[in-house]
């Protein structure tokens, strides 16, 4: 029997189609709910194999982490080569003013049009504030001028976001979940109003903002978080005379990886996706346990798994 052909039996006498990934997936167009995205380092060769991998694989969309490129607009060219640019999301890890910048370029050398790119620019300025611990100019410039960028992104890309809360910073230096809800929502708090001052309406302010939410082992949990979260930002929204909707992805947190007995961390990621699924999160990273294309390719697969029922939602397994 092939593996597209499996079937999850709850009950005597009741089969629901299951699917698992393969290569390229086998999933078919019934999963819904999330995106699946992995984040992809090294220099220009190894991101484009590595992201034509992933995407062959199953993975919805690219997260692609550009340090390790010598020459970015150059290196830009091979490493995006796998991706559809038009088609394919795209978020940067860690994004700087610079980065984005250039990726426009290869779009625009593509002739790709800025309406159509699906780009969150991950920028960060007060999360990057606090992964350096210096801020020249002060946070408040910081702010200004990337809400500049968030402004630009409205008038000219639409489809495009410019900053992602990435809670890492906050949980990998030791905070709670608490701290890192309270946290995210402040920071958002403070773009938004770096945001208004540029002449952003507050409907298109909230829409520049998606979060990166480190998802404890336990999954428990990792559940509360998200949805404590989620009412956290629409609270906020509410306020604002906004009805907001938080964009999560949801990813193992870094902090409870381990480099001795690699495969430990097989269960923890497991447990991270399992919650970020039930959590209601809208993308699911999957860090692979150890280096090497089948573990990545085992991370991607933990978030394929599920059911489906015509006369009902899908429902994970």
């Amino acid at each position: 029997m092939d593996a597209s052909e499996w079937q999850y039996r709850p009950e005597p006498g009741i089969a629901i189609p299951a699917t698992v990934g393969t290569q390229p997936s086998s999933r078919g167009e019934a999963r819904k709910g999330w995106q699946i995205v992995q984040t992809q380092t090294g220099d220009a060769h190894a991101l484009a194999a590595s992201i034509h991998e992933s995407l062959q694989g199953g993975a919805d969309g690219v997260r692609v982490d550009l340090q390790n490129l010598d020459d970015l607009e150059s290196d830009l060219h091979t490493a995006l080569a796998p991706i559809d640019l038009a088609e394919v999301p795209l978020e940067i890890a860690n994004g700087g003013l610079l980065d984005g910048g250039a990726i426009l370029g290869v779009a625009a050398s593509r002739g790709v049009p800025t309406t159509s790119l699906q780009i969150d620019r991950g920028l960060d300025p007060i999360g990057c504030v606090a992964r350096s611990g210096t801020a020249p100019g002060g946070v408040e410039a910081h702010l200004a001028l990337t809400a500049e960028q968030a402004l630009w992104n409205t008038q000219n890309a639409p489809r495009c976001r410019a900053f992602t809360l990435d809670d890492a910073v906050w949980h990998d230096a030791g905070a709670d979940e608490s701290h890192c809800i309270a946290l995210q929502a402040a920071s958002g708090v403070a773009l938004l109003r770096a945001m208004e001052a540029k002449g952003l309406p507050l409907d298109d302010a909230f829409g520049q903002i998606t979060f990166r939410t480190s998802m404890p082992g336990r999954f428990l949990l990792g559940i509360a978080k998200l949805r404590a979260a989620r009412r956290i930002w629409s609270r906020i929204g509410e306020l604002c005379g906004v009805q907001a909707h938080a964009f999560h992805t949801a990813t193992a947190a870094t902090r409870e990886s381990t480099l001795r007995d690699p495969w430990v961390n097989i269960l923890r990621v497991t447990s991270a996706a399992f919650a970020g699924i039930v959590g209601g999160a809208d993308r699911l990273d999957t860090p692979a346990f150890a280096a090497g294309a089948d573990a990545a390719r085992l991370a991607r697969n933990t978030c394929l798994l599920y059911t489906s029922d015509a006369a009902d939602d899908n429902r994970v397994v």
